[in-house]
């Protein structure tokens, strides 16, 4: 488990509406881990990370958390059945939303029924903006378009957003 303590650049301003949140990274390749907590922590987010199960149950006690990105393919527990033991071990009202990745394009076909254990689905090699949309989707945030929509709406009626 590795937790960020240098200073992070400042994210950009279409990036700060992921400020703060908390996120914990689950992945056994260490260079998937690395790009995913890059791009999370560009989004101003605070980042935790673990290699395996195991120890993302143990970090999941202790830490509060918002999203919880989980790679489905890892050795000794995968992370479908972490995602199952998350959901087991935390009260609902404390439940991160939890975000599979994977490299294999059909797992998303393969896991019909699965919905009720991810919020989402993301192929690696990750793009900035399939990260953004399931961002805003899970986090129910508006997208930057529905943002803007509404400050245009705001200021056409006299008021500000």
């Amino acid at each position: 488990m590795t937790e960020q303590t240098e200073q992070r650049p400042a994210p950009s301003r279409s990036h700060k509406r992921f400020s703060g949140r908390r996120v914990l990274i689950v992945d056994d390749n260490d260079f998937n881990r690395a790009l995913m907590r890059a791009q999370c922590e560009m989004r101003g987010m605070t980042v935790v990370d673990s290699q395996n199960g195991s120890e993302a149950l143990r970090l999941a006690k202790t830490l509060t958390l918002d999203l919880v990105f989980m790679d489905i393919h890892m050795p000794a527990m995968d992370g479908i059945e972490v995602a199952w033991r998350l959901c087991a071990l935390l009260p609902v009202e404390q439940q991160p939303r939890i975000i599979a990745l994977s490299a294999d394009a059909f797992v998303g076909e393969r896991s019909l029924g699965l919905e009720t254990l991810f919020d989402a689905f993301l192929l690696k090699p990750i793009t900035d903006a399939a990260l953004d949309k399931t961002l805003d989707q899970c986090l129910h945030l508006p997208s930057p378009m529905q943002a803007a929509g509404a400050r245009e709406q705001a200021f056409s009626r006299g008021g500000a957003a």
